[in-house]
């Protein structure tokens, strides 16, 4: 219970830093997603056998809904997921090293850019009744 407050309080500082503090100091029209690299960051580097990372992306997905312009719960089910994905993933690899977890954060980053923007467009083809999809891929690290 006190780790789930602690997770909270340390999403919401990070969304109000990123939304307010960190908007001016834009890198080519986007900001950097800090709750997505701390959620990666935590589920890479926590023990195979804990599951508190899906706490963890259930948390950081409703903060980030509460902030962003998708329906409340998209990004808590992108970054569940994700954990999930990336749990698999690291018990498929035997000793997991500096070079794999570059691979795995990246791979994850990707994943996630990909999947939020294909949900934004069906949630903007429904209403404009057109599909075509797009991927910048100069912000694939970014919000």
């Amino acid at each position: 219970m006190k780790l789930f407050l602690i997770s909270v309080i340390f999403f919401y500082f990070l969304i109000i830093l990123q939304t307010s503090f960190l908007a001016h100091f834009d890198t080519f029209g986007a900001i950097p997603n800090f709750i997505l690299i701390s959620l990666i960051i935590f589920t890479i580097l926590e023990k195979q056998e804990k599951k508190f990372s899906f706490n963890f992306a259930l948390v950081g997905g409703v903060i980030t809904d509460i902030f962003s312009s998708l329906p409340l719960g998209t990004t808590a089910i992108i970054f569940l997921i994700l954990v999930l994905l990336l749990k698999k993933t690291a018990s498929l690899i035997k000793e997991l090293d500096f070079f794999c977890a570059l691979l795995l954060f990246s791979f994850s980053v990707i994943f996630f850019s990909i999947l939020k923007n294909f949900i934004f467009l069906l949630l903007n083809s429904v209403s404009q009744k057109t599909i075509s999809f797009q991927i910048d891929v100069g912000k694939l690290l970014f919000i």
